[in-house]
Parts: structure tokens; sequence; C-alpha cells
């Protein structure tokens, strides 16, 4: 996708350029008038869609002007000078502004130089068709400002100097204070006219005087004049010249000796404008005379690629993930397949070994109750042996105990087990005979048993009867007494787990 064109707008019409690398091309030339319009609107129509043209203006009605701002910053700042640039030139859209250095003094102030195009009707026309055809102007550059990028080719010249150089509309002569423009004045010439000498010395001359009038430059005081010329017929071709006059100090300087790449035939057919346009595409921010319209509509412009690059951005890193996602997938899947298989291929396997085992004979429930008999069998092993001689040993420091009966048992539990582990208990139930006379000493007999039982260790006691007296929920009479004088007994159980020997 290549440049767009450049357009030159100059008394004569409008020029179009083509830039190849180092060659400028000429293609197009519309004249001044509606049928150089009309040719203009059909060279357009093979123009790629939303083109952006730059449109460099060489025209001799222009204005100048220094003016004193408060020093202000931010949006203010911008709103101070719109402001005072719509009070000085009411009657154009055509201004730029440049800000210049501020003089000493103690109110801190700022100077901006105005300059406009006071010929609106001249450009308006050539934008029209340009936005009726759907393109768009990116900057409209006035010639004095581009002529500025010619600055860092010259030798360094402190203070205040001009530079005089040769288009195609004429000869134009502008005054610089360092890199900042301060005037210029375009005086026209056909264009296959080349002026003598003496005429840009002239117009050196008449601009310096205005320069003094203004009080840009003082009286007595040497000043530069740079004059981009090619060498004349009875001229040396030496790349640059001095020749000392008044306060003014011409200095000529062969413009195919300055920038290297322009062509002699160039220079003098079109002076520096072939030297100028590459300058223009190089500097991208250089003050410009662009309307407000076309600069919002050039911003919006900017900001839908610079959307529609974020979108592309967006949906090639979308893409990428999506690719990467795609190659960790696939090993995943290649894996899955494989578990899925070696699962498919074990339950095959169990199916057939179910299929092919021999039925047991006996059934799931004739099994689990051969399971419990086996473990009542292995608890019953054991023996009331050990809790017997716990017993005795408990029972020993009472002399006078008598049992009349022992009822021994044992059996297995789940409750509060684990299926592993079931639990083995084994029960005594002892029947003790006690006193029959004396119911403080049945009640004393009866405690010493209790507290002896009690000492043996794991062994949960349980009292299924005791005496009357001890009843504290029954009624004593003495038929109730006698009656339990008849047959006094005490039983007790006690429970404890089995011990495997």
């Amino acid at each position: 996708m290549g440049r767009p064109p450049l357009l030159y707008l100059a008394p004569d019409g409008l020029h179009c350029y083509r830039l190849r690398r180092r060659t400028i091309e000429h293609i197009g030339q519309f004249a001044p008038d509606t049928v150089g319009q009309e040719a203009f609107s059909q060279w357009l129509e093979e123009s790629r869609a939303n083109t952006a043209f730059t449109l460099l203006v060489d025209l001799p009605d222009e204005r100048f002007r220094i003016e004193t701002l408060p020093h202000v910053r931010g949006p203010d700042r911008r709103r101070l000078r719109e402001r005072r640039q719509a009070q000085i030139f009411p009657d154009t859209p055509y201004v730029a502004h440049q800000y210049l250095d501020s003089r000493p003094s103690g109110r801190r102030e700022e100077r901006v130089l105005f300059a406009a195009l006071n010929r609106p009707p001249t450009i308006d026309p050539w934008l029209a068709i340009i936005e009726r055809h759907g393109h768009r102007l990116r900057r409209l550059i006035p010639m004095p400002f581009l002529a500025a990028t010619v600055i860092p080719h010259l030798p360094a010249a402190p203070g205040t100097f001009l530079l005089a150089l040769r288009t195609p509309a004429g000869l134009r002569v502008s005054c610089f204070d360092g890199c900042r423009l301060l005037l210029s004045r375009l005086h026209p010439l056909p264009s296959h006219l080349t002026p003598q000498l003496s005429e840009w010395m002239a117009e050196a001359q008449e601009a310096h005087r205005h320069l003094l009038s203004q009080r840009l430059v003082a009286h007595d005081t040497q000043c530069p004049c740079y004059l981009l010329t090619p060498p004349q017929d009875n001229m040396s071709p030496a790349p640059e010249l001095s020749i000392p006059h008044g306060d003014l100090h011409f200095i000529l300087k062969d413009p195919a000796h300055l920038l290297p790449g322009t062509s002699s035939s160039a220079s003098r057919a079109e002076g520096c404008l072939p030297m100028l346009l590459p300058l223009l595409q190089r500097h991208s921010r250089l003050p410009q005379a662009t309307p407000g319209r076309f600069l919002l509509t050039h911003q919006l412009h900017q900001i839908g690629r610079a959307l529609q690059a974020t979108a592309a951005v967006i949906l090639l890193a979308c893409a990428a993930f999506a690719i990467a996602n795609m190659r960790e997938i696939q090993p995943l899947e290649q894996r899955s397949s494989t578990a899925k298989a070696r699962g498919d291929a074990a339950e095959q396997a169990l199916t057939t070994l179910v299929a092919t085992s021999p039925t047991h004979p006996h059934s799931l429930a004739q099994l689990q109750i051969t399971l419990e008999t086996l473990q009542h069998l292995d608890t019953a092993s054991s023996g009331p042996e050990p809790a017997l001689r716990q017993l005795a040993v408990a029972l020993n420091p009472i002399p006078d105990v008598v049992i009349r009966r022992i009822d021994w048992s044992a059996n297995s539990s789940n409750a509060g087990a684990t299926k592993e582990t079931p639990t083995s208990r084994e029960t005594l139930t002892l029947h003790f005979a006690l006193p029959r006379e004396g119911t403080r000493e049945r009640t004393d007999h009866t405690q010493r048993i209790l507290t002896a039982l009690s000492t043996i260790p794991y062994a949960h006691l349980h009292t299924e009867q005791v005496p009357v007296e001890m009843m504290a929920n029954r009624p004593l009479s003495p038929a109730v007494l006698e009656k339990n004088a008849q047959a006094a007994d005490l039983v007790i159980r006690l429970e404890f787990p089995v011990t495997k020997p």
C-alpha cells in the first residue's frame, strides 16, 4: 500500500506529486478554475477510497502576527489561544500558530505567532472536492513552516536570520529566530522565469526593512541571509558564496549541495520544492492550519483504525490461545481414550470372569449364619475361669460371704463395634445369701459385697435384686420386712469383655 500523493497549491493551480524513495514525480496539475476543479474531481475518482491527503499551501496572501498571551496551562491555554485567534483573524479558518521563546521580563507571558491564509475562496473548492469524494484532509501546511525544516541543514547562525528560496509560486523570503518563524513574504513570479541574483537581494532587503519597522531586528546589526539558489550562468558552481551588503550578509547556497538527492534540472524548474517535499514527509509535527472539522474527521478515522487494530490483535490472541488449548487438549484426549479403552477391557474381563466362575452351593444368608455361629463358638471357647478368678480375688476380704448360685453366659454383639471387630462379652449372675436377722446387718453386708465387686477391672455391675431396706421407692412395714427375711437374697449381674487366652 503506497503513500498518498502530496498536494501543492500555488497561484497557478493545484499540483500533485508522488514520492518514490528519493525521487519526486509530478503526476498532475489542475488550473485554478472550474475546468481544473472538474479535472481534479475526475482524478480523485481513481484514487483509493478514504485517502488521507496532505495539502501544502504556497500563496502570497498571508498575514503574520505575534501576540503576547498570559502564561496559563492545561485546557485554559488552548481556549485562550483560540479566543485570541478568532479575534484577530475572524474571516479565515486557515490559521496556524507557533509558540515563540519568551522574552526575559518580570511578567510570565508567552509569545505566539499566528499565521493566517487570507484567501479562503482559493482553498475551499479543492477541499470541498476532496470531502465530496469521501477522502480526508490529514494536514494543511503553510509553506513558511515547511521552509523551517531546511534550517538544520544550514550552518548554525545565532540570533535572527533570513532564508530566501524559490518555489513554483515565486520567490519566498522568511525570517527566523533560531528555528522559530517570525515572518515570511512571497513575491509571485512566473514559473518559466528564472530570477536574477539582484532580484533575490532586493526582495531580501525589502523583507529586512519590514523587520526593522516591526523591531524584530536592530539597526547596525549584521543579519545573515541565506539564498538557496542554483548557480547563475555568470557564477562559479561553488557550493557556497558570501556577499556582504550593509546590515545584510548574503550567503549563497546551492540546494543540490545542501540536500543531496535533488537533481539540478528539477531545482531549476521548480526551485527548492523537490527538496522540501521529502522533508514534509519526514516532519509529521509541523504547525498546521487545518480547519477543526477536518481535524475531527481525521481523529475519528484514526480512532476507528486503532479500534480495528485492537480488535484484530484480540482476535489473533484468541486464535493463538485456542490453538494452544487445542494442542494441550489433544494429549488429554489421547490419555482419556486410552484410559477408557483400559476400563472397557477390565469391565469385559470381569464380566467374563463372573460368567465363567462356578456358583457357590450355599446362599449368602446361610454363610452369614455360619459366620455368626463361629464367632459365638470362638467367644464361648474361652470359659468362665478368668471371670471366676477375678470374682474370688474381689470377695476374698469378706469372710462370711455366701453364694447360693452362679450363672455364666457368653455372647457376641455388633452394637458399638466395627464390622471387622465384633464385641464379645461374658456375664456372671451371682445370688448371695444375706443374714436372716437384723436389718442393719443385711444392709452392711450388702454394701460390703457391692464395694468388693466394684473393684473388678472393666466390669459393669447391675443390681437385679437388693434387700427391701435399700429400696427407696417401697414403703417399709412389718409384713414387708417379714417377707424379705424369709428370702433374703442379693442378685447381682456382672458383665465384662472376654479375654482370649
